[in-house]
């Protein structure tokens, strides 16, 4: 059953990190409400919504590839928690019975469903270069954690180390995987390959995690490891390749590294570069100060020295203290204070000002 009907409303069953959800339009649908009035509702409360426990958000291509649908500005999946939060301001008589029906019927019956019996699934041993290893499909298999999600951790995760945990082949790597072992789809062009860390790693993800999940994925490698002697020439290829893929990205990490350092010393040759800049014009304002106050000096020995002129070099003086205040070398008090001097000994000399 792929769908169920709520309030003569088909709602599509969905599901993430083995949680039923509903998204926001399923939301305004079942409830009769006018589209977008869930996602105002969402956005105006989000700051009380927990990520990953009230709802979890896809970008487009998740959304796409893991539901089947189109989002191009990403998707909010409401749990069962989020749902109820969002629709507390839905009180009509229609929101409590589809709140009803749509916990009991919906939300809650994977509950029921999950306590059956789950059939067995036998995983055919695969090999890499005489190897053990289990591809994505194989581990959902083993712990039931959708391969989505498990490729989701392989990628995110930084508790998984590429050419340690997994490796990702594709090409001849991948042709040669697929001559090795003649189960696998010719249809795939990339596959990720566990060994017994990544898969070990990988099952604690399982919400049914437990010590026998764990020692089904122990005895799954130890049971494929019985080689043959010829069988087992390959394990020190598949030790090189193993430790090849992992110096490749330390490599890469070392690259990144030199290319921050660099940068870095960039940005040091540009603060030098900048500080030399601010001494060198502090030089040039100390310079120019010095030369004002000589040329006001100079200015106010004139007056004495040339009464005649007096009004000239008054007029000079003064220009040259407003300047030295208008650049922000002296303040305003200052400046005040030197323009009442040159006006004194102007007066001294016989001038007269009202």
């Amino acid at each position: 059953m792929n769908a169920l009907s709520i309030n003569n409303h088909e709602l599509g069953i969905k599901e993430h990190n083995h949680l039923r959800v509903v998204t926001l339009k399923d939301v305004d649908t079942v409830h009769e409400r006018p589209s977008g009035t869930a996602r105002r509702s969402f956005h105006t409360n989000r700051k009380h919504f927990i990520d990953g426990e009230d709802y979890f958000v896809r970008n487009s291509y998740e959304a796409r590839k893991e539901l089947n649908i189109a989002a191009p500005n990403g998707l909010i999946l409401l749990t069962e928690s989020g749902y109820l939060m969002l629709v507390k301001s839905f009180t009509d008589d229609l929101a409590w019975d589809v709140q009803r029906k749509l916990v009991k019927s919906y939300f809650r019956a994977k509950e029921e469903v999950s306590t059956a019996p789950v059939p067995t699934t036998t995983v055919i041993p695969k090999t890499y270069h005489g190897q053990s290893v289990l591809t994505v499909r194989d581990i959902e298999a083993l712990t039931g954690i959708s391969k989505y999600n498990v490729n989701y951790h392989l990628s995110h995760e930084v508790a998984f180390v590429k050419g340690v945990d997994y490796l990702q082949i594709r090409g001849i790597e991948l042709q040669k995987f697929k001559r090795e072992n003649r189960d696998v789809s010719t249809m795939v062009n990339s596959l990720n390959l566990l060994t017994l860390t990544g898969a070990e790693k990988i099952a604690l993800y399982s919400p049914d995690y437990s010590k026998e999940m764990a020692e089904k994925v122990k005895s799954y490698f130890n049971s494929a490891n019985n080689f043959t002697e010829s069988e087992s020439e390959y394990s020190d290829n598949t030790n090189a390749v193993f430790i090849s893929c992992f110096n490749g990205e330390i490599g890469k990490v070392v690259e990144f590294v030199d290319f921050i350092k660099e940068k870095f010393e960039n940005v040091q040759k540009m603060n030098d570069g900048v500080l030399e800049s601010i001494g060198k014009r502090e030089l040039c304002r100390d310079e120019r100060i010095f030369s004002l106050k000589k040329f006001v000096e100079f200015k106010s020995d004139n007056i004495l020295k040339d009464p005649r002129n007096a009004e000239m070099h008054r007029c000079q003086a003064i220009g040259a203290i407003r300047f030295m205040q208008m650049i922000g070398d002296i303040t305003l008090e200052r400046s005040n204070e030197l323009v009442k001097r040159i006006d004194d000994l102007c007066i001294s000399v016989g001038m007269v000002y009202k």
